[in-house]
């Protein structure tokens, strides 16, 4: 979670002793000083700053629209400035702070549109005593029906009923969008939830528009499928990738207002998601975890659980047969209960690498357990470099098989006894030796070297061709970056040591179908050797899309297909 979310989360349980209450407006603006305020018009709008800085320090504000119990409330952001993680908007599907949260806004990012369902929506400002920015300004609607049916159908008892090549809550899926791109069968007969695109061999995605083999449809993001009931919008899970079933598994994860404990795969010849049935043993719900795919089965290694424990379990997940295993322990080497943790697979062994614990410390251990027979853990004992070195959290870690070396790249980091900071130091942890060192390379701040990423956590990396590439992460910068949610990518050269401004990537129809919207939490999974897939994130609420960038050969040859 980011930083100064949970406190200011925390904190508003103690807010909002006085208010001045006002009632049937349609506006509502001002510098935000303790108001509450009713709205009970069809359309209006809410305002914290019309000129400059004029929200508070310290302001807290709410804002009540109310409709009928059967009505749906949008709510649409057309500007936010704020102190990212410290100053926010929440809103919430209700009139309580026990109602759903919509979302946690910060920073300067617009989110997409905000749907009560419940008839009731609340708005609340809230920021802290330092710096302040220019505030918000959103347009609401009460509607019967969501978006207008997105007019693709018609409003029936407060329920859109879908044209017939329409489908969604509010009429917003295609069944078969761009004609499954010429690429695809359109089905629309039999069984209606069944219907949709019929991708050719080599193709996949809910509209067909992303060929998996070859450089066809480089340089472009594609949307193989958007959020879905099937899949709870989540940040903080994990996922892995079979080649042999051509497969990702993404397991638990955050959904904003629950802790998830399913296990979902998505295959790439059918672009849908499938819920792996329930059998006992089973893992608890958890988030901030991780997992390595190993053979036929995957492994997940700790996370934060229900209770706010850190787990310390690890379990398997056999794909062949659907069961879990519980693999027990009780030697002294176990790591403890950790979040935010690396885990990455070299060779045959599994290497764990910093995390959080229960207690708020930070881990620098390092431990290995052997993959192929998963007897006992080890603490690895290191060479070079200094243990405050390794006390990282949200960082990221891929394995080099070239040099032999786990890379780790950002994450929290641990300036002094009380404090943490944003990082964007490298380090390499080099097996044979079990060397752990510094890589130095090319700073963001020397002119035109806008390609190298900034300090952040919970971004993910892969290594496909000769690079590594790191997408996305959390990246504020107090008091000079107000940004919260990184979209972009980073090249960082194996062979030369640094990152590289490429221009197929980071120009032209590449930079313009990149996603507008950052996102950390989310999970990365390298396929077919030169297509990123992107799970889920967040940023300021869960995502539950998936999204795939190709790359160009010169990056990243695409594997022969047999």
């Amino acid at each position: 979670m980011a930083p100064g979310f949970k406190g200011a989360v925390t904190s508003l349980k103690t807010l909002f002793l006085l208010w001045y209450l006002h009632i049937n407006e349609a506006q509502s603006s001002g510098g935000c000083t303790h108001e509450r305020v009713i709205l009970t018009s069809k359309t209006g709008t809410i305002t914290v700053g019309n000129s400059g800085p004029t929200y508070n320090n310290f302001a807290r504000c709410e804002w009540l629209i109310k409709g009928d119990a059967r009505t749906f409330i949008q709510l649409d952001f057309s500007r936010i400035e704020t102190e990212c993680s410290f100053d926010y908007v929440f809103v919430y599907d209700g009139d309580t702070y026990n109602s759903t949260k919509l979302a946690s806004v910060s920073g300067d990012t617009l989110p997409k549109s905000l749907v009560a369902k419940s008839g009731r929506m609340l708005v609340l400002m809230f920021s802290d005593r330092n710096y302040k920015k220019w505030g918000f300004l959103a347009n609401y609607s009460i509607t019967d029906c969501p978006f207008g049916c997105h007019g693709h159908g018609v409003c029936t008892n407060n329920s859109c009923v879908c044209d017939i090549d329409y489908t969604g809550e509010s009429c917003e899926h295609d069944l078969c969008p761009k004609n499954c791109s010429a690429k695809g069968l359109c089905i629309k007969s039999g069984d209606r939830s069944l219907w949709g695109c019929n991708c050719s061999l080599g193709y996949a995605g809910y509209a067909c528009d992303m060929a998996l083999q070859g450089e066809e449809d480089k340089l472009k993001w594609v949307t193989l499928l958007p959020s879905v009931t099937e899949f709870t919008d989540r940040f903080d899970h994990t996922a892995g990738f079979l080649e042999s079933s051509e497969c990702v598994y993404v397991f638990g994860g955050n959904a904003q207002n629950t802790v998830l404990d399913d296990l979902l795969r998505f295959c790439f010849t059918e672009s849908k998601w499938e819920v792996i049935h329930k059998i006992e043993p089973w893992p608890s719900a958890r988030y901030d975890h991780n997992m390595v795919v190993y053979n036929e089965g995957l492994f997940v290694f700790g996370g934060i659980l229900i209770d706010g424990s850190h787990s310390n379990e690890l379990w398997f997940f056999d794909t062949v047969s659907g069961n879990w295993s519980l693999l027990n322990f009780n030697n002294s080497s176990q790591p403890p209960g950790l979040s935010g943790h690396s885990m990455t697979l070299a060779d045959d062994i599994i290497y764990i690498i910093g995390g959080k614990k229960t207690n708020g410390q930070y881990s620098s251990d390092v431990y290995s357990i052997n993959a192929s027979n998963p007897q006992s853990w080890s603490l690895v004992k290191l060479a070079g470099g200094r243990a405050h070195s390794r006390l990282l959290h949200g960082h990221s870690a891929v394995y080099h098989p070239e040099s032999s070396s786990i890379i780790i790249y950002g994450g929290i980091a641990v300036r002094s006894v009380r404090y943490t900071t944003l990082s964007k130091k490298m380090f390499v942890f080099n097996i044979a030796y079990k060397f752990w060192t510094e890589i130095e390379y090319t700073s963001n701040m020397e002119p035109g070297s806008a390609w190298v990423p900034q300090e952040r956590s919970q971004h993910t990396a892969l290594i496909m061709g000769n690079y590594m590439i790191i997408y996305g992460g959390y990246v504020h910068i107090h008091a000079s970056e107000e940004k919260c949610y990184d979209e972009g990518i980073y090249l960082y050269h194996l062979g030369c040591h640094q990152f590289v401004n490429h221009s197929l990537v980071h120009q032209g129809t590449s930079y313009k179908s990149m996603p507008k919207k950052g996102r950390f939490g989310h999970s990365a999974v390298g396929i077919h050797g030169n297509i990123m897939v992107i799970i889920g994130g967040f940023s300021g609420y869960p995502h539950g899309d998936v999204i795939a960038y190709k790359f160009p050969g010169v990056v990243a040859p695409p594997n022969v297909s047999n």
